[in-house]
C-alpha cells in the first residue's frame, strides 16, 4: 500500500495520500516502509504532529536506519525546531557519512546563523560525499558570497546553474549572489 501512497503524493492528491495512510497503519502498524511512507503523507497534507510521531514509530521499529533520521530532521524543520532537527542530522551522519543531504542541510542552517564558517566545514564534506552534485556548487558559491568573494560566488553558481538549470535552490542563491555584487 505504500505505493500507492507515494504514488498519490506524486499526483499532489495529499488528502488522499493522507486517508491511504490511516488505512496502510491500520493494516501493518509496525511496518517501516508503510510508517516512512505514512509520515510523508501526513506532511504533505499538513498534519505535522501525526507525521512527527509516525517517523518517531517508523525510528523506534528501526533505528540504525539513517533515512528516517533524515526525514524526521526535515519533519522538525517544518515545526521550526532547529536544536532538534539538528540532532537528528547529526544522528543521520551518525549512521551514514555519506548521507549528503544532512550536510546540505547543516550548511543553510549554519549560513542561516550566519557561521559562515561552519557552512564552510559542511560545505566540504557534502564535496568529499558528492563533488559533482550541483548543490556542492551551491553551498560553496554561497559561502563564497558572505565572505565578499562576488566573483568566485557568481563563478561557481553559474555552474551550478548551468548542471541544474531549473533547481530553485540554486536559481536562488544566484540571484542573491548578484545582488550581492551590486547587479
Amino acid at each position: 500500500m505504500s505505493q500507492q501512497i507515494y504514488q498519490a503524493l506524486q499526483r499532489g492528491a495529499n488528502a488522499e495520500a493522507a486517508a491511504l495512510a490511516h488505512q496502510a497503519m491500520a493494516a501493518a502498524p509496525t511496518d517501516v516502509e508503510t510508517l516512512s511512507a505514512a509520515a510523508l503523507a501526513f506532511r504533505s497534507n499538513g498534519e505535522r504532529d501525526a507525521a512527527l510521531s509516525t517517523i518517531d514509530a517508523a525510528i523506534a521499529q528501526m533505528p540504525d536506519n539513517a533515512e528516517l533520521h533524515f526525514l524526521r530532521a526535515g519533519m522538525l524543520l517544518d515545526t521550526r525546531d532547529l536544536g532538534g532537527a539538528q540532532a537528528a542530522l547529526a544522528q543521520t551522519i551518525a549512521l551514514d557519512p555519506n548521507q549528503y543531504g544532512a550536510y546540505v542541510v547543516q550548511a543553510q542552517m549554519a549560513i542561516g546563523r550566519n557561521d559562515i564558517a561552519e557552512a564552510e566545514r559542511q560545505s566540504k564534506l557534502a564535496t568529499r560525499v558528492a563533488p559533482e552534485h550541483p548543490w556542492t556548487l551551491m553551498l560553496e558559491g554561497t559561502v563564497a558570497s558572505r565572505r565578499g568573494d562576488h566573483d568566485r560566488a557568481l563563478s561557481l553558481l553559474t555552474a551550478a546553474s548551468q548542471r541544474a538549470p531549473e533547481d530553485v535552490q540554486v536559481l536562488n542563491a544566484l540571484g542573491f549572489a548578484y545582488l550581492a555584487k551590486g547587479h
